[in-house]
């Protein structure tokens, strides 16, 4: 009679593949076009919120020599790129995607599917404000915009 030794690794002549994680697919040009129109109508609503709350605190605490310098072009041009940058920026770091991207299934990542550091995304946000940057999607089919290879990133489907 055979002693099995019930200590002794099991043999099994398999070849699983297996493949844990869902591969990573490149968003589509038109999906990231949505997220454009997405997140640019929620950073619209943000600011408008944002002034609002701006509004009812000046309005309560009679600060109006602050409105006024709020009013001028410069400082309200500065007041808009922090709206923007805000938006992008926190949102992209707290979840790697802002709310466009969680209504179309997108998602950022580093080059490796990773999640990106806080560098890539700083780097990634300022890179919006380059004039005409959003025209860098259009060389060829499957471009990838400049606040994606400035910063290392892309942006795939998460669903």
């Amino acid at each position: 009679m055979e002693q099995i030794n019930a200590y002794k690794t099991p043999e099994a002549d398999l070849e699983a593949d297996l493949e844990f994680e869902k591969p990573q697919y490149l968003a589509s040009q038109g999906k990231r076009f949505g997220t454009l129109i997405l997140d640019n109508i929620f950073i619209f609503v943000y600011a408008i919120a944002i002034g609002f709350i701006l509004g009812i605190i000046f309005a309560l605490t009679d600060n109006v020599a602050l409105l006024e310098v709020l009013a001028k072009p410069i400082p309200n041009f500065l007041f808009g790129l922090s709206v923007v940058f805000s938006y992008y920026f926190f949102l992209e770091i707290l979840w790697g995607r802002t709310i466009g991207k969680i209504i179309l299934g997108t998602k950022v990542v580093d080059v490796n599917g990773n999640r990106p550091k806080a560098s890539a995304i700083f780097m990634r946000t300022l890179v919006r404000f380059i004039p005409l940057e959003a025209i860098s999607f259009l060389p060829n089919n499957g471009a990838s915009g400049w606040h994606d290879r400035f910063s290392n990133t892309q942006v795939i489907s998460s669903r």
